[in-house]
């Protein structure tokens, strides 16, 4: 499975956030609109 450079980029930031602001309900929708 080969992912690009901006999937990758995408899943380590939302990963990233998990970590930093637990896993409180976070889902991409969100993570996108505090963006």
């Amino acid at each position: 499975v080969q992912y690009t450079s901006n999937e990758s980029a995408s899943f380590f930031i939302v990963a990233f956030a998990v970590l930093v602001r637990g896993p409180r309900n976070i889902t991409l929708t969100s993570f996108l609109g505090q963006s």
